[in-house]
């Protein structure tokens, strides 16, 4: 979460740990953000080199988990994410290689399930990376949710994004 205020953070970190829940939970968080995470909700990873970008924050979280079991990814600045919504996805999730919702004009959201097989390409991707490099990988069996409610896009990168919720 970029550009918002700091007071602002613990309100989405604490959003998207209830909507998961119900999952086991790795939440990987860099430096300046660890104050705001409560350590007994989750399974806590410090990415002392966020400016690495998403795919170094995934990667360690790859690491963290259990290699047998599917990865959800759900960034902590969905304003409107709630654990029903998580739901919707990972119950479709299985027997598939990536999951994710996507609207009418073809625009992905979270969150994005990676199974085991595909968390193997997760390791492989070059630092700066998107995740969408996995993620669109054609040999990767894909089920993709269509979901027009706003709750898998509206991010917050802005304190003018706060607002206008």
């Amino acid at each position: 979460v970029t550009g918002v205020q700091t007071c602002a953070l613990p309100i989405f970190i604490e959003r998207a740990l209830r909507a998961v829940a119900d999952y086991a939970t790795c939440v990987v968080v860099s430096p300046r953000l660890l104050e705001h995470v409560d350590t007994r909700a989750a399974a806590v990873v410090v990415n002392e080199r966020p400016e690495f970008g998403m795919a170094h924050s995934l990667q360690l979280a790859n690491e963290r988990i259990d290699r047998d079991a599917a990865l959800l990814v759900l960034p902590a600045d969905l304003a409107l994410i709630e654990s029903r919504h998580v739901a919707t996805v990972a119950n479709v999730s299985e027997g598939h290689d990536v999951t994710y919702p996507q609207n009418a004009t073809g625009v992905p959201g979270h969150p994005v399930i990676f199974s085991a097989r595909a968390r193997t390409f997760i390791a492989k991707l070059a630092r700066g990376e998107p995740i969408s490099r996995v993620r669109d990988r054609p040999d990767l069996a894909r089920n993709i949710l269509p979901i027009d409610e706003p709750w898998p896009y509206r991010d917050v990168d802005r304190e003018s994004d706060i607002a206008s919720l």
